[in-house]
């Protein structure tokens, strides 16, 4: 229960809420009114920024994950295909360069957020783009085999 004494929504009761909507739909809801992502089962997940925070994903079968964007105030969830999550993902590993920069911005979003300075927003870039590099050249070598 949450301090106003309500059992929030699970994420699992969300994506079947979802499944009824047509493609597409989006459905906002309040923190206090949902369990956390990661105590949904969800992981950090990559997404265009458009103004969240952070997003999350879980795999729910079917072919199908459960996006979440965490804003200031609210969440925002959608399915999504599985196949395009892998085609996103294919997108980074072929374009590499494009991974770096988009890494590099990420991490500096995510250190301005969490830190809410120049320095933490500088540390963040510079983490996501060593990131970004290992994984473009671990993805090189994997290609080579």
């Amino acid at each position: 229960m949450n301090r106003n004494g309500v059992t929030p929504l699970r994420w699992k009761v969300v994506a079947m809420a979802l499944r009824a909507h047509p493609p597409g739909s989006i459905v906002c809801l309040r923190p206090a009114r949902v369990e956390h992502p990661r105590d949904g089962g969800m992981t950090l997940a990559v997404g265009l920024p458009v103004g969240q925070r952070v997003d999350y994903q879980v795999d729910i079968g079917s072919g199908q994950m459960l996006r979440v964007a965490e804003f200031a105030d609210h969440y925002e969830a959608r399915l999504m295909p599985r196949a395009a999550a892998d085609e996103f993902e294919r997108l980074l590993r072929d374009t590499p360069g494009s991974s770096v920069v988009g890494m590099i911005a990420a991490g500096a979003l995510l250190g301005l957020i969490l830190g809410r300075s120049k320095e933490s927003a500088l540390t963040g870039a510079a983490i996501g783009g060593f990131a970004a590099i290992a994984g473009v050249q671990t993805t090189q070598v994997n290609d080579k085999k």
